[in-house]
């Protein structure tokens, strides 16, 4: 049993000092969703944590801006392993899970020609799957550049991202 405590305590203080290893950024991107009817542009923020040697985890939240009466919102978490190359360049696949809203609010004239609305709000997760590059122009702040295809029954998409981030 002491053996027991003594191992459980060992692993919670190496992840302590694993969490107090880590980097922490935050940034901003621009966002281009490609779909088959239409093309979306779109802002985001996110957050990333570098924790163990070239892991890091992103949480990023996406706004897209209305286009045809459809506006949309995505949230993502993925997950990069990075692969730092000559130069200072460092190139990451990624994997994650997405979270997408997509709101409708269309007026159309009916038979009667009178003026009717449409709306209609629609809620999927799905998987994103993709890579990207980034590049540190100092110490703080990193440029960066995300290609990753979300995969949603009836909605999938590429999207293309580029950002800025900086150190926290």
């Amino acid at each position: 049993m002491k053996r027991l405590i003594t191992v459980c305590c060992a692993v919670l203080m190496s992840m302590a000092m694993m969490a107090q290893e880590g980097s922490m950024f935050v940034g901003g991107h621009l966002n281009y969703g490609m779909y088959s009817n239409r093309n979306e542009f779109g802002l985001g923020a996110k957050v990333q944590y570098e924790f163990i040697d070239q892991w890091r985890g992103e949480a990023s939240a996406n706004y897209y801006f209305e286009q045809n009466d459809i506006t949309s919102w995505d949230f993502s978490a993925n997950l990069h392993y990075i692969f730092p190359l000559d130069g200072g360049f460092r190139v990451y696949p990624l994997a994650g899970v997405c979270f997408d809203y997509v709101h409708a609010n269309v007026q159309y004239l009916d038979i009667e020609r009178q003026i009717r609305q449409y709306t209609r709000t629609t809620t999927r997760i799905g998987l994103n799957l993709g890579g990207g590059v980034e590049y540190p122009l100092n110490d703080e702040f990193k440029i960066n550049a995300d290609l990753k295809y979300q995969i949603i029954q009836g909605y999938s998409r590429p999207v293309i991202s580029v950002g800025v981030s900086y150190a926290i």
